[in-house]
């Protein structure tokens, strides 16, 4: 694969070609400010198409429509996409990793409760932002529960993370409540809107991002072309430094 990928380019195109990528408000992964994307992702993706020779059209969309856009091949990319999600690939082309982080769960901060385990959750009813990566994850710990023989879990699905945390600190999912969300994009959150309450309990499991693109998009170079220019940011150390400077953590080069 990195064979094919190296020799790749020798046979870029001269003119760049102009492609779509989608996201959405991902903070610290990428944000809107002040009208404009910004964040490590997008730094990222952003040099991953000039390394591959494409001129990139970036829209930063609600996620919903950005994924479906994507699928549908309005789209030629989305990011950032949860990589351990095997049903994705039926619609994607997903890229190596780029940054790993962890999903956790977050409580009140009168609340002492830790996530030790799957019997650690007894008798709680849990948050989550859906239909999302998120709400996926949660849903694999409610189900690995019932396989386990525990009492079934309660989880109460969320149009947004900010959402999820309001109703943590509002009682919607009672004094042992909790919510499950990406523990760097949570802890952003909370410093971005002054949320002053929820506080990590515990991570559930470590997880990657990427980008993926669409199974159809209109050329059948762009995921070679990507992953050939991520490849080589990679091997210069540019994308660990990218994520370094944002104190994000990136992912192991296979």
């Amino acid at each position: 694969m990195i064979k094919y990928l190296l020799a790749l380019c020798l046979v870029l195109p001269v003119q760049a070609q102009t492609i779509r990528i989608v996201t959405e408000d991902f903070p610290p992964f990428q944000t809107l400010t002040n009208g404009n994307i910004m964040g490590p992702m997008y730094s990222i993706m952003r040099r991953i198409c000039e390394e591959a020779n494409f001129q990139c059209k970036f829209d930063l969309l609600p996620w919903k429509d950005a994924y479906k856009q994507a699928v549908d091949g309005d789209a030629d990319v989305v990011f950032s996409i949860l990589l351990e999600v095997p049903e994705r690939r039926e619609l994607f082309y997903l890229s190596p990793s780029i940054v790993t982080t962890n999903y956790s769960f977050f409580v009140t901060s009168r609340n002492p409760w830790k996530y030790t385990d799957l019997a650690s959750l007894d008798n709680m009813i849990i948050g989550a932002y859906g239909p999302s990566g998120t709400s996926i994850v949660a849903q694999e710990v409610v189900s690995k529960r019932a396989v386990a023989g525990f009492e079934p879990t309660t989880l109460i699905i969320e149009p947004s993370i900010v959402e999820s945390f309001h109703q943590l600190i509002i009682g919607k999912y009672g004094s042992n409540g909790a919510v499950v969300v990406n523990k760097d994009v949570g802890l952003a959150l909370l410093k971005k809107h002054s949320i002053v309450g929820p506080k990590l309990a515990g991570d559930i499991k470590q997880i990657t991002y990427g980008f993926g693109v669409s199974r159809k998009a209109k050329r059948d170079d762009i995921y070679p072309r990507l992953v050939y220019g991520l490849r080589r940011m990679q091997m210069r150390g540019e994308v660990l430094d990218t994520l370094r400077f944002y104190g994000l953590k990136a992912a192991a080069i296979p």
